[in-house]
């Protein structure tokens, strides 16, 4: 306990410039130690894998029945169904997306799973992992592969569809630019890892002055031992 306890109070002050109350972070101490746990995974705890004072906030302000679609899955859906909202997720990895799969068989809230994996070949020579429409990863395990299918994936849908729409998987710049149109007046755009600038880098030049910055904060995150940032915005 003391152990997770330093832990804790180390990320507090390697973020101190980036999150100066640390009262924060020290109020999620209690629910963060729980979910450090060998041979569990996010589906076995149900929460979201972005900080808890996003988790909180979502939990707070997304209305029962919502309808959410999520680039990558696990705990965030699971979350999301206990909120009883009609699911959309969208995964790149067959063996998580089977996990998540087998979590629902039996589940009665409405869930739709799509497994889009990685194309073959870069859609441009020399694509950049900042511009949305090279649908690129800077992962390595990806060279030379492309997310377009999973990015577009959402539009099939109509617009203005989506009560929030949660970014936390592949080329996060092209699925928050196809996210745009599919958001509801007053829905929630969430990403996450937002400390990562390109991921927000033509978002904020192209798409910033249709949204309002609801939550912007480093802080402690379910099952890993390191802070990191998770950013929502509100469509005005």
């Amino acid at each position: 306990m003391l152990q997770k306890a330093l832990t804790l109070y180390r990320e507090i002050r390697r973020h101190k410039s980036l999150t100066p109350d640390s009262s924060e972070s020290w109020k999620y101490y209690s629910r963060w130690k729980k979910t450090l746990v060998e041979g569990k995974s996010s589906l076995d705890f149900g929460l979201p894998w972005f900080t808890f004072q996003a988790i909180d906030y979502i939990d707070q302000h997304l209305p029962e029945g919502a309808r959410v679609f999520e680039f990558g899955g696990g705990g965030s859906t699971v979350f999301f169904q206990k909120k009883k909202c009609h699911v959309y997720t969208v995964e790149h990895h067959k063996e998580w997306f089977e996990n998540i799969s087998k979590s629902f068989q039996s589940s009665t809230p409405a869930w739709n799973g799509f497994l889009i994996e990685a194309e073959q070949g870069d859609v441009v020579a020399h694509p950049e992992i900042g511009n949305p429409l090279h649908y690129t990863s800077d992962d390595e395990g990806y060279k030379n592969q492309n997310f377009k299918a999973y990015a577009t994936k959402i539009d099939t849908f109509e617009n203005e569809y989506f009560d929030l729409v949660l970014v936390d998987g592949r080329s996060r710049p092209s699925c928050v630019y196809h996210s745009i149109a599919k958001i509801k007046k007053g829905g929630f755009l969430v990403i996450d890892n937002s400390e990562r600038e390109y991921y927000n880098a033509y978002f904020n030049t192209h798409f910033a002055s249709q949204f309002e910055k609801v939550l912007d904060v480093f802080g402690p995150v379910p099952y890993i031992t390191w802070f990191h940032k998770t950013t929502i915005y509100r469509k005005k």
